[in-house]
């Protein structure tokens, strides 16, 4: 989960209505958020290893739990549990989640988003300094602020900065989302990232990323490169497949 300011152009903001988050879904792609069950494998790709991931994850009212696992052939591999609750209540949705893994890692994080066609976007995560590699390639100790707009109930515009406030290493990735229907079947996400900070060797960089999810009723597809990976010396390209149900 999982930051520093973004400000947003409303812009068509206006048009869209201030109850867009509880219209109810009309196409099977849009019905397929409702979904309370995901699977996913991801295979990482580095210059000269490959790594693997695999998460499932189900929603039990307010409540989703996941399970997975981070399988490096050359390195330590690392299984990991969590959980999230959902408090959502008119223009505030509210996300207090836990985390630990097999080598002893635990984090903790609260997502909050305020407002309705036009939101903020806040949070905090922190942990026990112990390594994960995580879904998102964020830093893990961090404060998360950002902004978007709805236009629709699928549709929407977004961006978060992802800022390390622990160990003084100046990391910070930025996002910038666009989540567009693309028809009844079908939707696609494209997430531009921007990072910069000092690697683990001390040695500052900037980078540019760039995400794409393609989004069916029952599966999807996601691609991403992501320089400086964890802000190591290191571009990593990701690949993924996965089910909803």
């Amino acid at each position: 989960m999982v930051l520093i300011l973004t400000a947003w152009l409303a812009g068509r903001a206006a048009a869209a209505p201030d109850d867009t988050r509880a219209e109810a879904p009309s196409t099977p792609v849009e019905k397929s958020d409702d979904l309370t069950g995901k699977a996913s494998a991801s295979v990482y790709a580095l210059p000269h290893q490959i790594q693997f991931d695999v998460n499932l994850r189900k929603r039990l009212g307010e409540v989703t739990g996941w399970i997975g696992a981070f399988v490096d052939p050359k390195g330590e591999s690392v299984g990991r549990v969590g959980a999230e609750y959902d408090f959502q209540t008119g223009g505030l949705l509210a996300v207090p989640a836990f985390q630990i893994g097999t080598n002893g890692f635990v984090n903790g994080s609260f997502y909050a988003e305020v407002g309705r066609a036009i939101y903020g976007i806040m949070g905090l995560t922190l942990t026990n300094l112990k390594p994960l590699s995580n879904l998102t390639f964020d830093p893990n100790d961090a404060v998360v602020l950002g902004g978007g707009v709805h236009f629709s109930n699928y549709d929407k515009l977004y961006a978060f900065s992802v800022v390390d406030v622990r160990l003084g290493t100046g990391q910070q990735d930025t996002h910038l989302l666009y989540r567009r229907r693309l028809g009844p079947t079908s939707g696609i996400t494209v997430d531009f990232l921007y990072k910069s900070g000092h690697r683990d060797d001390g040695v500052y960089v900037r980078g540019v990323g760039i995400g794409v999810y393609f989004d069916r009723p029952a599966w999807f597809l996601k691609a991403a490169y992501d320089p400086w990976v964890s802000f190591t010396a290191d571009d990593m390209v990701r690949l993924g497949i996965g089910l909803k149900f």
